[in-house]
């Protein structure tokens, strides 16, 4: 994977981290959120899925890459589907 690459995979957890934090903050984290990033998290670990791996970048926290997934995922299935789109287009090279 290319440093351009990893920028563009860096800012969109980033963006879904900073979404959960916003939430958090403003103490606006209702109770089905908590539970898919209960659910989210815990099924990632058991299927050993990472976003790291995923695009083949050497993990240097094997768990990060898990959590980082898991809070992706937790976001909703579209979230997680313009997600993987955006990951499955960039790693052809579009």
């Amino acid at each position: 994977m290319d440093k351009l690459g990893l920028v563009v995979l860096a800012a969109i957890l980033i963006e879904a981290v900073v979404e959960w934090v916003k939430e958090l903050v403003r103490s606006d984290v209702r109770w089905p959120k908590l539970v898919a990033l209960g659910i989210s998290i815990p099924i990632l670990y058991l299927l050993d899925l990472d976003i790291f791996s995923l695009v083949g970048v050497e993990r240097k926290v094997p768990f990060l890459g898990t959590f980082l997934l898991g809070i992706a995922a937790s976001r909703g299935a579209g979230y997680a589907h313009d997600f993987l789109d955006r990951l499955g287009a960039w790693k052809l090279g579009k």
